[in-house]
């Protein structure tokens, strides 16, 4: 039982600081991106990963984003949907550029969810 209550406690935890982390990054600008690469983390759970690029006042900035896990048989559905994407929205942060988020519900033909813990 203690070990329920545990899990559960880093759960809650984890959602209020993604919450949090979302929040924040609404506040931010927005820019576009492009995806530079997508790649996937095994482990006992599939993690998408995804790296991109966007300018803010002539300078190139470099982001990544992790995703929620996976199925497997996913990844090439993914790899296609973002391969279909044009353009990404990003969020950074106007007193500092180079820190980015990469929100769904600017980018809803994103293909996975975002994990803002990253």
């Amino acid at each position: 039982m203690a070990l329920f209550v545990d899990n559960l406690a880093v759960g809650i935890v984890r959602m209020v600081r993604r919450e949090s982390r979302r929040k924040r990054a609404l506040a931010w600008k927005i820019a576009d991106g492009q995806v530079t690469r997508f790649t996937t983390s095994y482990g006992t759970r599939t993690l998408p990963l995804l790296d991109y690029t966007y300018t803010v006042s002539g300078q190139t900035e470099e982001g990544s984003a992790t995703g929620m896990p996976i199925q497997d048989e996913r990844i090439n559905q993914i790899g296609d949907a973002l391969d279909e994407l044009s353009a990404l929205r990003i969020r950074y942060d106007p007193s500092d550029p180079s820190r980015s988020r990469l929100l769904n519900e600017d980018n809803p033909g994103l293909p996975f969810e975002v994990d803002l813990l990253g």
